[in-house]
């Protein structure tokens, strides 16, 4: 089997340098590094780097967001205009919604769709496919890469649109099916993902207003 160094995959001995030349990687090269990710290849490193990208935009996001927020809520408590004890049980429930409730969602989301994507793989390709730990491996570090950087100004919504991309180009080159199925298998997932979506906006909004009566 091919060295993490020949795959350019995430290298867990070498955690920073192996982040960063690995997110490059994905984000720049995106063909030639899923032409040599093994799809059989084991699922620890990829898995711990869709982990660590994560929760490491969550830290940048609320950080950032916090040290934005410092001067406004300072004056504000300065002035009188805001109640302290107000001001921390916000900051509290900001903090722990950003750092526990959305990421701990956003992974749990994540490795419950990875099956759901590959059962479409298995629909639209049938036997030629490589099998789930492909898919997972797959998606990991095409949805992982995208995530890394999602935090940068102007770079979240364009890093959605890319993670389309890169996971369709993943599935294509991993599996070793057309263009056609694994677009298709990506966006019959993204319909799916958009329509759950929905039905729980629709939910959540009939909720709020049975406790507004």
């Amino acid at each position: 089997m091919r060295t993490d160094e020949a795959t350019g995959e995430y290298e867990i001995d070498r955690p920073f340098a192996s982040l960063l030349s690995t997110t490059r990687d994905v984000l720049f090269s995106p063909r030639r590094f899923f032409d040599r990710l093994p799809p059989d290849g084991p699922l620890g490193a990829p898995v711990l780097y869709f982990l660590i990208c994560s929760a490491a935009t969550a830290l940048i996001s609320t950080a950032a967001t916090l040290a934005f927020l410092a001067v406004p809520a300072g004056i504000a408590l300065a002035t009188g205009s805001l109640d302290a004890g107000l001001l921390v049980r916000v900051l509290a429930v900001f903090v722990l919604a950003s750092l526990v409730v959305v990421p701990v969602l956003f992974v749990a989301g994540f490795f419950s769709s990875v099956p759901v994507q590959h059962a479409l793989i298995l629909l639209v390709a049938g036997r030629q496919q490589k099998g789930l730990s492909a898919t997972l491996r797959v998606s990991c570090y095409s949805v992982g890469a995208p995530v890394a950087v999602a935090w940068i100004p102007l770079a979240g919504i364009p890093a959605v649109f890319y993670c389309f991309y890169l996971h369709a180009t993943g599935l294509k080159r991993v599996h070793g099916i057309s263009t056609g199925r694994s677009l298709g298998a990506t966006l019959m997932l993204t319909a799916l993902l958009l329509a759950l979506a929905t039905a729980l906006a629709v939910y959540d909004y009939g909720l709020i207003r049975e406790a507004m009566k």
